[in-house]
């Protein structure tokens, strides 16, 4: 009885399989906390394309202050990543970018090429300090469009200011900025009170972008299947597709959500 159960349950899994992009991923071994090396990068790839992601923007963190690997010395990894992603799949596509800490010398960065865009593109996935308050939060994101970008804040869950104001989070989508939520907190893996922030956002469709923030093959995997039908069962299939392909499908147009 328990094996037919779960033949089952894997049947119908396979029906509900949602395909898609995922903007925020640190796969390229050896240049951050992420992926330690091209044979963990192989099982997250390999695993990635298991859970229905066809298309992996790969996201290194960044810090202006010299402490992160520059866009010029990885680019050789990237390379190879692209490689092992298409021996997996011939359209299994990686793209390369940057998850940027904010600072005010960021944009000088930008426009050095040191710190990269979303696939050399307008977008910019913009990380803070947990602590960072509301109005430093809102300067930043403001100085970014100023220079012409169009800012992704990372992970919006993380920080206790969005947490604890649903009405910074909506001033910030009206602004212009997007939001990207972890695939992992939507299940709970990061506490009940990040899962409740994130349920409220999504219940209003404030949530721009699903990723897996992956960077490794213990903690931090690229899993995302189970959150998307997740989000499908709760708030519809529509605005499932939107958040996990068409909204990164608009970004790597260079269209605007």
């Amino acid at each position: 009885m328990w094996l037919f159960r779960n033949i089952l349950e894997m049947t119908v899994w396979k029906k509900k399989m949602i395909e898609v992009i995922d903007i925020h991923s640190h796969i390229i071994p050896g240049v951050d906390d992420g992926s330690k090396d091209m044979n963990m990068t192989r099982d997250m790839l390999r695993l990635a394309w298991k859970e229905g992601i066809r298309v992996i923007v790969a996201t290194p963190h960044y810090k202006c202050d010299g402490m992160c690997k520059k866009s010029f010395e990885f680019r050789e990894y990237y390379e190879k990543v692209c490689q092992e992603a298409r021996k997996i799949h011939p359209d299994f596509a990686v793209f390369l970018g940057n998850e940027l800490m904010d600072s005010h010398s960021l944009c000088e960065e930008l426009e050095a090429g040191k710190a990269l865009t979303m696939a050399g593109l307008n977008y910019v996935l913009l990380e803070f300090a947990p602590s960072v308050d509301a109005c430093t939060m809102k300067h930043s994101l403001q100085r970014m469009q100023m220079h012409g970008y169009w800012p992704v804040i990372a992970h919006a869950e993380r920080y206790e200011c969005m947490r604890s104001s649903l009405e910074l989070t909506e001033t910030l989508v009206a602004m212009g900025c997007y939001i990207q939520v972890n695939a992992g907190s939507i299940m709970g893996k990061n506490g009940f009170r990040v899962k409740g922030y994130v349920k409220k956002i999504l219940s209003r469709e404030l949530v721009h972008f699903l990723g897996t923030d992956a960077h490794d093959m213990e903690k931090r995997k690229p899993e995302i299947q189970r959150s998307a039908a997740c989000i499908s069962d709760r708030y519809g299939a529509e605005y499932t597709a939107r958040i996990v392909w068409e909204n990164p499908c608009q970004l790597l147009a260079r269209k605007k959500i």
